[in-house]
């Protein structure tokens, strides 16, 4: 299992999540599969991403879009590439066309190969056990559509620093929850590498109603 999780990626060559992801990836030529989940007919998030893997020495980026023509014969192509980099900004809406597509095979297979998966914002959240904490930072949610895919034993809150006002509600919800919740900031996040996980940037974990900090892997408190 190799799962990747970003709040949001950001060009910084001394950024160590960034650095340590290319270190994962570790194939020259590797070949990265980008899974647009909106109608992004212009490829604006597709050219900002491009730029982003340029930075850490990863050139090929194959494109992909779950609303155009999408069938198995794409689905195979997927398989071959090397990583999947799957994000969005309407979390409800990825899980949604997710569902439709029935990717949550082509995410399992990526995870039964041990090929890595690396999730940015909405797609970092629907990768944990839940999405409802979506509504904490202003993300639409349905009751109806509440499950994540399940991959991850815990929540992920993305761009908590423009969100951290929201702390006391985390709080009171954390205490309905039999998991933690960690709340990250853009440029950094989570990597699951099999049994290990670790943290970069400064990240609040709530568990249960009680809160710490993490610097990194470094609790502060």
């Amino acid at each position: 299992m190799k799962i990747i999780l970003f709040s949001e990626q950001r060009i910084d060559q001394k950024n160590p999540m960034n650095l340590d992801l290319a270190k994962i990836v570790n194939k020259k030529d590797a070949k990265l599969a980008y899974i647009s989940p909106t109608k992004d007919e212009a490829k604006k998030y597709f050219d900002q991403t491009k730029n982003y893997y340029d930075s850490i020495g990863i050139k090929r980026l194959d494109y992909y879009n779950l609303y155009d023509n999408f069938d198995d014969s794409k689905v195979e192509n997927i398989l071959s590439c090397d990583a999947i980099h799957l994000s969005g900004e309407d979390t409800q809406e990825l899980l949604k066309i997710i569902n439709e597509r029935n990717f949550k095979i082509v995410i399992d297979k990526f995870n039964e190969t041990d090929k890595p998966i690396i999730c940015v914002g909405a797609g970092s959240v629907i990768m944990t056990k839940s999405i409802e904490s979506v509504k904490f930072i202003g993300g639409s949610y349905d009751d109806k559509l509440s499950d994540g895919l399940n991959m991850v034993d815990f929540e992920f809150i993305p761009n908590w620093g423009e969100n951290k006002n929201n702390l006391f509600m985390v709080i009171d919800y954390s205490a309905k929850r039999q998991h933690p919740i960690y709340c990250c900031k853009d440029g950094y996040g989570i990597i699951v590498n099999n049994k290990e996980i670790n943290f970069y940037g400064e990240i609040t974990k709530i568990e249960k109603g009680r809160v710490s900090l993490l610097n990194g892997n470094v609790r502060l408190y």
